[in-house]
């Protein structure tokens, strides 16, 4: 019997050692037995070990997308607080200022005072933080990297709320001390356990990527009708001015136009990219889309 030694131990050599094999032949079980009981026990650890690896990688992976969107959504609110206080302003101060001069540009001398009303609410929001954001993703380790206004004004428009894509935990030992064939079927049980917890995350993380999408789209959007509004404001500013006469129509146009993409641009900024739930608002991507068609 003893000279089927050499082939088992090559036929087993990336599950079992040879002192696993000798200590069955030694504790006279039967080699058969001895090596079956510990090439299981390695099996099932080698499940264990890979669904945890697995596991590790995808709230990774998480962490990286949960980073980027956070910073992204920032970025954005930075940049709606920026055109609030100077781009919107300027243009509203200037709509004020020169439809004063004419009884005819009452109706968006009136608009303007409303959104003006606005931005100073909208300024009040900035004199505290004090309602925290929390982190899309709060397990794993994962803390927010980013101010909790700036991600709600990125996220919310000009709102506050919270938002969570936290993962389900698997707890970290699910398995008994068990021998054999019980301890492979609890590996496998353990490790279908752990790709469902990793489709829940795949589905997280491929939500932080259209988000992030949709956040820059909300940028393109907000660029866009920035750089025509501050090109309508330089240019209401500078009639009557020396070499640039216009007539009643042309002013009545350049107000009208002025004043109605002052309307869009605080729109498209208070426009919520998503729910609470980490849901996208779909009629948000086409009021996007619709904004950057018009023709100003």
């Amino acid at each position: 019997m003893f000279f089927l030694l050499p082939m088992i131990v090559g036929a087993a050599a990336t599950a079992i050692s040879a002192g696993e094999v000798m200590a069955g032949i030694a504790g006279a079980v039967g080699i058969g037995t001895a090596v079956k009981g510990a090439m299981d026990t390695r099996k099932a650890n080698d499940i264990r070990k890979s669904a945890d690896e697995k596991y590790d990688a995808e709230c990774t992976n998480l962490k990286n997308e949960v980073k980027r969107t956070q910073r992204k959504a920032e970025e954005f609110g930075r940049m709606k607080k920026l055109i609030y206080s100077e781009v919107l302003k300027d243009a509203i101060s200037t709509i004020r200022t020169k439809g004063e001069l004419g009884k005819e540009l009452n109706l968006n001398t009136c608009v303007a005072k409303i959104l003006e009303k606005d931005i100073e609410r909208f300024k009040h929001r900035f004199s505290s933080e004090t309602t925290p954001f929390p982190s899309l993703v709060k397990s794993c380790g994962i803390e927010p990297v980013m101010s909790s206004m700036m991600q709600n004004i990125g996220l919310f428009g000009s709102g506050t709320a919270s938002l969570s894509f936290a993962p389900f935990i698997i707890p970290s030992m699910l398995m008994t001390l068990i021998n054999g064939n019980q301890k492979i079927a609890e590996s496998e049980r353990f490790a279908g356990k752990v790709d469902v917890e990793c489709e829940r995350i795949e589905t997280k993380i491929e939500l932080c990527r259209v988000l992030r999408k949709r956040i820059l789209e909300g940028m393109k959007v907000t660029g866009y009708l920035s750089e025509k509004l501050s090109d309508y404001s330089y240019r209401l500013s500078k009639i009557n001015s020396a070499g640039n006469v216009l007539s009643d129509e042309e002013k009545h146009t350049l107000f009208d136009r002025t004043t109605t993409l002052a309307v869009a641009l605080k729109k498209v900024m208070e426009a919520v990219i998503c729910k609470t739930d980490g849901t996208l608002i779909e009629s948000t991507d086409k009021y996007f889309k619709k904004l950057m068609k018009e023709d100003w």
